[in-house]
């Protein structure tokens, strides 16, 4: 078996770090299998706006498998991949495991960088891919996603594909759109996809469910994510210091203790159960009138 642990900074240290796990040499940007490994390549492709891809096609003759440990710095992974020939092949989110039971299969998806992800493919497999990293400022500047709600629908839309239309999802901007900006950087889309991942796709036998709404009320901005659930209700409210918090909840408390930091308007967050399958999380921001 071929593997790899790594955390991912830029593609050029990715692809370096494949090459000397391996005793291989980059020529030209571009990684070649030779015969006693398999066949393809793994080339980088730098665009403008200091964008990395990596554009992939290969056959491997061993198991291969490649895990990324999140990591606190922001971005996002853009994906399209044709498996072809497989035999067995998983990707791991946390400790969740989706596997594909086809024998080939195409997909698109965006992952971020707030969980570890593993990838792993029985040899003999065909790969081909082609892998965008993404900073939230170049998807801002150049996709034209200036509105956070805009950046959850195509990100929402992206993985109901991928998990094929296995949830159905809804987001409802504010009636004044320019309150968004009052909304920290990566505050809401943690949640989402935390949500998404541990609860939504779990749902077995029925859709899965997901809906974000944003509204003003007095001075303060609501964001309101509502999910089905796999854990009945209890009855008992969560808050910020419950340990029923997993670690993206926990991660987010941190950041948000640092924003709330000697000011008197503070942000809050709390999670409830609503129904024996409906969660509710909240989070009150405050804004400027």
């Amino acid at each position: 078996m071929i593997a790899l642990q790594y955390e991912l900074t830029t593609y050029k240290k990715f692809l370096d770090d494949i090459a000397g796990f391996l005793g291989l040499q980059i020529i030209d940007n571009t990684l070649r299998f030779p015969e006693k490994i398999g066949s393809g390549y793994m080339k980088l492709i730098e665009l403008p706006g200091d964008v990395e891809a990596i554009l992939s096609h290969f056959r491997l003759y061993h198991d291969f498998l490649l895990e990324r440990k999140k990591t606190d710095i922001e971005y996002y992974t853009f994906c399209c991949e044709e498996l072809k020939e497989v035999t067995e092949f998983s990707m791991t989110i946390e400790s969740d495991t989706f596997e594909l039971k086809e024998d080939s299969k195409s997909a698109m998806y965006l992952t971020s960088f707030l969980y570890d992800v593993g990838y792993s493919l029985k040899s003999n497999s065909i790969a081909s891919s082609v892998r965008v990293l993404l900073t939230p400022e170049w998807v801002k500047n150049h996709l034209g996603f200036d509105k956070k709600e805009e950046t959850l629908q195509q990100y929402l839309e992206l993985e109901q594909v991928r998990f094929e239309n296995k949830f159905r999802f809804s987001v409802e901007p504010p009636a004044q759109a320019e309150l968004l900006i009052e909304i920290p950087s990566m505050l809401v889309h943690p949640l989402v996809e935390s949500a998404l991942y541990k609860e939504v796709l779990k749902i077995k036998n029925e859709y899965g469910f997901l809906q974000v709404s944003f509204k003003k009320e007095n001075t303060c901005m609501l964001v309101s994510i509502q999910y089905n659930s796999t854990e009945p209700a209890t009855g008992i409210q969560a808050r910020e210091t419950n340990d029923s918090f997993d670690s993206v909840f926990k991660k987010l408390m941190e950041r948000i203790e640092l924003i709330n930091y000697g000011k008197k308007a503070k942000i809050s967050i709390e999670k409830k159960q609503l129904e024996v399958d409906q969660t509710l999380v909240t989070i009150k921001i405050p804004v400027n009138d």
